[in-house]
């Protein structure tokens, strides 16, 4: 029997993504995104890849009615639709953003860019920048090349075919034709005890890693949290 990405997209809810839309919580939604959103309700606004519609849940919940998501996964929006998610669409995305030129005000990619070869990447990208309209921007998440859990992250799932750093990140939303790209760490959201003890580890940790980075090269610049953030404005 021959295998595809396809195949793959036909059981992605039962295989891979088990999260149901509340069980990641809309205060780290927040924390992470919280600062990308625009002052206006009434923007358009598009999640890539959006699964089975956690992320639009939560911008609803924040009154943002004019949000849509578009995944190729049938499990994973029927999922979503079971749930009660709004406005999701089934189609691919480089096809949808063909037919949706200067449409939306913001398009969100969370884990997302990292399913698609290096080509492929590149032309969502082109096809993204087309589809925003002026003045506006997208805000992306992918997981990072640079950190000590990159292998972890990217073999655990089958569909993952690139890996990204702040400098490859940076360097696809230019040639995409985007400006004023800027790249941030996804550092632990601090919610209780737990998490503000994993946060303070986190940064003993990270400060290891800049005196390697500066001992090896002589530059410490670099993220290493296991997820970037990104935005790039058209």
């Amino acid at each position: 029997m021959s295998f595809s990405r396809d195949k793959l997209y036909e059981r992605y809810a039962t295989t891979q993504a088990l999260e149901d839309p509340g069980r990641e919580e809309f205060s780290t939604l927040r924390a992470y995104f919280g600062k990308f959103l625009p002052r206006e309700k009434e923007a358009e606004i598009l999640e890539l890849g959006c699964g089975n519609g956690n992320f639009l849940a939560w911008l609803h919940s924040l009154g943002y009615e004019n949000s849509s998501g578009v995944d190729i996964s049938t499990e994973q929006i029927e999922r979503g639709n079971t749930l009660g998610v709004k406005n999701l669409i089934l189609q691919d995305a480089h096809e949808f953003l063909r037919e949706h030129k200067n449409r939306f005000d913001v398009i969100f990619a969370r884990d997302f860019l990292e399913h698609f070869k290096k080509e492929e990447a590149l032309e969502i990208m082109a096809l993204a920048k087309e589809s925003l309209r002026e003045g506006g921007y997208f805000v992306g998440q992918t997981l990072n090349g640079e950190s000590l859990l990159a292998g972890r992250l990217f073999y655990g799932d089958l569909t993952h075919e690139t890996a990204f750093t702040w400098r490859s990140i940076r360097q696809i939303c230019l040639v995409a034709g985007f400006t004023g790209v800027e790249t941030y760490p996804q550092k632990p959201v601090i919610k209780g005890v737990k998490s503000f003890i994993r946060y303070c580890l986190w940064l003993m940790i990270e400060r290891a890693l800049r005196m390697y980075l500066l001992a090896a090269t002589g530059d410490a610049k670099g993220i290493f949290t296991q997820d970037i953030l990104f935005r790039a404005e058209k």
